[in-house]
């Protein structure tokens, strides 16, 4: 039997990150932002894509993403372009790009969720996002700078 590569995490383990403020140094947050897309990645779906974007795998311990039409992706590439410019990013970059972002999202008239998304592609500026689940996995936030987090709302068609 293979055994199961040491840099593999454990399927229920989840690492918060730390927001922190936009670093000097580094491109300002409006130009990063308007280099950034949104990917979604088949590991967060609870569907398979509707025009093959994504392989379909959700996998054990993954949060599921709250399924969205195709039509519905620029509102979610804009909520990240606002968080990003809100400076609600992880104090880790790789490349020019933060490895996470925060936002809120509010869907129809539910109650807003925090939503992560993670650099997938530091090259291209490719992110895709997930709900948080529980407050456990939120990330920490010494400075108080989720208060700025934007909330955007997305309603179904």
């Amino acid at each position: 039997m293979r055994r199961k590569p040491s840099y593999v995490r454990d399927a229920v383990s989840f690492q918060p990150g730390v927001v922190a403020p936009w670093p000097a140094g580094h491109d300002p947050a409006d130009k990063v932002a308007q280099d950034v897309h949104y990917r979604p990645s088949g590991e967060h779906k609870s569907h398979p894509s509707p025009n093959n974007l994504w392989t379909f795998g959700p996998r054990k311990g993954k949060a599921l993403c709250d399924p969205f039409n195709e039509a519905q992706w620029p509102q979610r590439l804009e909520a990240l372009r606002q968080a990003i410019r809100a400076s609600c990013v992880s104090r880790e970059f790789r490349g020019r790009f933060p490895s996470r972002v925060w936002v809120y999202i509010q869907r129809n008239d539910e109650t807003r969720k925090l939503h992560e998304a993670r650099l997938s592609n530091s090259g291209q500026g490719w992110y895709h996002g997930f709900p948080l689940q529980y407050e456990d996995q939120y990330p920490a936030d010494p400075q108080g700078l989720l208060r700025n987090a934007p909330c955007v709302k997305i309603t179904d068609h």
